[in-house]
């Protein structure tokens, strides 16, 4: 059994509210690849182990950016629980930095004038906007290891995230937000807006398509030797 960002939010609700039936977990093998989520799956007792379920391909890019932009996205109808008054804030802070946001045309919400809505977009157009923006934002409520996420790193872009995992900035709280976007911004200063590769290695052991296919079958395996 899979154990994703909503999966785990889910089970947290039910139990409190008492619509949970145990037996069915129980008499699955549990996985899930966020360490948090794992933390979260031991507190409601269930047993649960690490298993990488995404796969990004590395895009091996070398043209630097040439802006200092944020890419995020946000959820149509669910636009708060993806962070969306802290990344006003931020808007409203960094007033020469233009927001750019996929997944909700921004009907209906107050927005600063640097906070630019695309809606729904297709992949080939998220790259692009990779490509346009360097810096991509993660904030949401409870989140599971985001695939956005980890193709962000994979087009070489600097990633700010409000969970802790392996070449991100990592960033809890508002402040700390604002902190890492402007490190970042004058790190692209600094280096030309050199695209971030630190990622490459990490990327290559764990989220090849490859690498995941095979560590998934020998869990298949196990499963049904056992």
């Amino acid at each position: 059994m899979q154990w994703h960002g909503s999966d785990v939010l889910t089970a947290q609700q039910n139990i409190i509210s008492g619509n949970f039936t145990r037996k069915y977990i129980d008499a699955s093998r549990s996985f899930t690849d966020a360490p948090w989520l794992l933390d979260e799956l031991l507190r409601l007792k269930i047993d649960a182990n690490i298993l990488h379920f995404k796969s990004v391909e590395l895009k091996n890019k070398s043209a630097p950016f040439l802006s200092k932009d944020v890419l995020t996205y946000l959820s149509k109808g669910k636009e708060l629980f993806y962070g969306y008054k802290s990344i006003v804030k931020l808007a409203t802070e960094f007033k020469d930095t233009t927001f750019h946001v996929v997944g909700t045309d921004g009907l209906n919400l107050n927005a600063p004038h640097n906070i630019k809505f695309y809606g729904w977009v297709d992949q080939i157009r998220l790259e692009e906007l990779m490509d346009l923006a360097p810096i991509y934002l993660r904030f949401c409520e409870h989140d599971g290891y985001s695939l956005s996420v980890l193709q962000a790193l994979a087009n070489g872009n600097y990633v700010i995230y409000n969970n802790a995992m392996p070449f991100v900035n990592f960033a809890a709280t508002e402040d700390s937000l604002k902190l890492e976007l402007n490190k970042i911004q004058k790190s692209l200063t600094v280096t030309n807006g050199q695209r971030n590769n630190q990622a490459n290695s990490f990327l290559l052991e764990f989220h090849q398509a490859k690498i995941v296919l095979e560590n998934y079958s020998k869990v298949l395996t196990q499963t049904e030797s056992n």
